[in-house]
Protein backbone atom coordinates (compact mmCIF):
# COMPACT_ATOMS: atom_id res chain seq x y z
CA UNK A 1 0.00 0.00 0.00
CA UNK A 2 1.23 3.45 -0.74
CA UNK A 3 2.18 5.69 2.17
CA UNK A 4 -0.65 8.06 1.23
CA UNK A 5 -3.26 5.39 1.97
CA UNK A 6 -4.44 5.48 -1.65
CA UNK A 7 -4.78 2.29 -3.71
CA UNK A 8 -1.70 1.35 -5.75
CA UNK A 9 -1.47 2.44 -9.39
CA UNK A 10 -1.25 -1.15 -10.61
CA UNK A 11 -2.49 -4.45 -9.25
CA UNK A 12 -0.57 -6.04 -6.38
CA UNK A 13 -0.30 -9.80 -6.75
CA UNK A 14 -1.62 -11.45 -3.56
CA UNK A 15 0.47 -14.11 -1.82
CA UNK A 16 -0.16 -17.80 -2.46
CA UNK A 17 -2.83 -19.46 -0.36
CA UNK A 18 -1.71 -22.15 2.08
CA UNK A 19 -2.66 -25.70 1.12
CA UNK A 20 -5.65 -27.22 2.89
CA UNK A 21 -4.38 -29.44 5.70
CA UNK A 22 -5.27 -33.09 6.18
CA UNK A 23 -8.28 -33.26 8.46
CA UNK A 24 -9.54 -36.52 9.94
CA UNK A 25 -12.59 -37.69 8.02
CA UNK A 26 -12.10 -35.35 5.05
CA UNK A 27 -10.15 -35.63 1.82
CA UNK A 28 -10.13 -33.15 -1.06
CA UNK A 29 -12.13 -34.11 -4.16
CA UNK A 30 -11.01 -30.96 -5.92
CA UNK A 31 -9.04 -27.81 -5.24
CA UNK A 32 -8.86 -24.76 -7.48
CA UNK A 33 -6.79 -21.61 -7.24
CA UNK A 34 -7.39 -18.33 -8.97
CA UNK A 35 -7.30 -14.58 -8.41
CA UNK A 36 -10.38 -12.40 -7.96
CA UNK A 37 -11.75 -10.56 -9.90
CA UNK A 38 -10.51 -12.48 -12.99
CA UNK A 39 -11.64 -15.81 -11.54
CA UNK A 40 -14.96 -14.88 -9.93
CA UNK A 41 -16.32 -18.42 -9.98
CA UNK A 42 -15.20 -22.01 -10.25
CA UNK A 43 -17.18 -25.11 -11.19
CA UNK A 44 -16.30 -28.69 -10.30
CA UNK A 45 -18.09 -31.99 -10.85
CA UNK A 46 -18.48 -34.39 -7.97
CA UNK A 47 -19.76 -37.98 -7.83
CA UNK A 48 -23.34 -38.66 -6.80
CA UNK A 49 -24.59 -40.25 -3.59
CA UNK A 50 -22.28 -38.66 -1.05
CA UNK A 51 -21.97 -35.77 1.32
CA UNK A 52 -19.39 -33.18 0.33
CA UNK A 53 -18.02 -30.14 2.07
CA UNK A 54 -17.04 -26.76 0.66
CA UNK A 55 -14.60 -24.31 2.15
CA UNK A 56 -12.57 -21.42 0.80
CA UNK A 57 -9.24 -19.96 1.84
CA UNK A 58 -8.21 -16.52 0.59
CA UNK A 59 -5.07 -14.38 0.75
CA UNK A 60 -4.35 -10.73 0.02
CA UNK A 61 -5.09 -7.33 1.54
CA UNK A 62 -8.83 -7.63 0.85
CA UNK A 63 -9.29 -11.35 1.55
CA UNK A 64 -11.38 -10.79 4.67
CA UNK A 65 -13.95 -8.89 2.54
CA UNK A 66 -14.43 -11.74 0.06
CA UNK A 67 -17.45 -14.03 0.41
CA UNK A 68 -18.83 -16.89 -1.62
CA UNK A 69 -22.12 -18.47 -2.64
CA UNK A 70 -22.57 -22.16 -3.51
CA UNK A 71 -24.72 -23.28 -6.44
CA UNK A 72 -25.61 -26.90 -7.16
CA UNK A 73 -26.67 -27.59 -10.76
CA UNK A 74 -26.91 -23.82 -11.24
CA UNK A 75 -29.37 -23.33 -8.35
CA UNK A 76 -28.55 -21.39 -5.21
CA UNK A 77 -27.89 -23.93 -2.44
CA UNK A 78 -28.63 -21.33 0.24
CA UNK A 79 -25.03 -21.30 1.40
CA UNK A 80 -23.15 -18.03 1.74
CA UNK A 81 -19.98 -17.72 3.73
CA UNK A 82 -16.97 -15.51 4.23
CA UNK A 83 -13.64 -16.51 2.83
CA UNK A 84 -11.29 -17.84 5.52
CA UNK A 85 -7.93 -16.13 5.90
CA UNK A 86 -5.23 -18.39 7.35
CA UNK A 87 -2.02 -16.59 8.19
CA UNK A 88 -0.89 -18.52 11.27
CA UNK A 89 -2.13 -20.82 13.99
CA UNK A 90 -4.65 -23.61 13.54
CA UNK A 91 -6.65 -24.02 10.36
CA UNK A 92 -9.86 -21.88 10.41
CA UNK A 93 -12.10 -24.75 9.31
CA UNK A 94 -15.58 -23.68 8.25
CA UNK A 95 -16.61 -26.59 6.04
CA UNK A 96 -20.23 -26.43 4.85
CA UNK A 97 -21.73 -29.85 4.11
CA UNK A 98 -24.01 -30.65 1.15
CA UNK A 99 -25.78 -33.94 0.36
CA UNK A 100 -25.43 -34.99 -3.28
CA UNK A 101 -28.31 -37.36 -4.08
CA UNK A 102 -27.90 -40.71 -5.82
CA UNK A 103 -28.26 -41.02 -9.56
CA UNK A 104 -26.53 -37.98 -11.01
CA UNK A 105 -23.11 -36.42 -10.55
CA UNK A 106 -23.32 -32.86 -9.26
CA UNK A 107 -22.07 -29.64 -10.81
CA UNK A 108 -20.94 -27.43 -7.93
CA UNK A 109 -20.23 -23.76 -8.61
CA UNK A 110 -18.68 -21.43 -6.08
CA UNK A 111 -19.14 -17.76 -6.92
CA UNK A 112 -17.14 -15.05 -5.11
CA UNK A 113 -18.08 -11.43 -4.43
CA UNK A 114 -16.47 -8.63 -2.47
CA UNK A 115 -17.81 -5.74 -0.45
CA UNK A 116 -16.52 -2.23 -1.03
CA UNK A 117 -13.97 -0.85 -3.49
CA UNK A 118 -10.95 -2.95 -4.39
CA UNK A 119 -8.43 -0.40 -5.70
CA UNK A 120 -6.11 -2.67 -7.70
CA UNK A 121 -5.88 -5.30 -4.98
CA UNK A 122 -6.76 -8.75 -6.31
CA UNK A 123 -7.53 -11.59 -3.91
CA UNK A 124 -6.24 -15.17 -4.28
Amino acid sequence: MSTSGRPPDSAIDPPAVKAFPSIAGYRPLSAKTGAWPQDSEVTVRVPADRTIGTDALCAGALASRLSYTVLIHGRDAGIRSSCAVWNKGSFPMAIRLHKIPAGKNARITIRWSISGPTGNRPVR
